[in-house]
C-alpha cells in the first residue's frame, strides 16, 4: 500500500484509490528522508523547549541584576542598566524563527 507524505516529513498509509491533497506525494515506501524529517523536527521541538525555559530564567535574572544596579549593590556583575536592557530586548526576542534559534551556543551575551 502506498503512503501519502507531506513536506514535513509526515506520513500515512493510504489505499491504492488514494488522491493526494495539496501539499502530499505518494510513496510506495516511506523514504529516509521523511524518517529524518521527523526526528529533526522532534530534536527542534526538544531544544526550544530547554531555550523557552532559559529565556524565562534569564529575564527574571535580568529583573534582578537591574535592581542590583539601581540599588548600587556592590554584588552587581558588570554592565550599566542600558547595556542590561539591550541584553533584554535581545532574550525576549530569542524565539523560534531567529536564526541560529534554538543552538544554545548562540545565545545574546551578558553585559561584561
Amino acid at each position: 500500500m502506498p503512503y501519502a507524505i507531506r513536506s514535513t516529513g509526515s506520513f500515512i498509509q493510504v489505499g491504492d484509490d488514494y488522491q493526494p491533497l495539496d501539499g502530499e506525494t505518494l510513496y510506495e515506501d516511506v523514504p529516509q528522508w521523511a524518517y529524518d524529517a521527523i526526528e529533526a523536527a522532534r530534536v527542534h521541538e526538544e531544544m526550544a523547549a530547554i531555550e523557552e525555559e532559559w529565556r524565562n530564567h534569564e529575564m527574571a535574572f535580568i529583573a534582578n541584576q537591574m535592581t542590583a544596579i539601581e540599588d548600587e549593590d556592590p554584588t552587581a556583575l558588570p554592565g550599566t542598566i542600558n547595556q542590561w536592557k539591550t541584553y533584554r530586548i535581545k532574550v525576549r526576542a530569542w524565539v523560534d524563527g531567529v536564526p541560529n534559534y534554538p543552538e544554545a551556543a548562540s545565545r545574546p551575551v551578558r553585559p561584561s
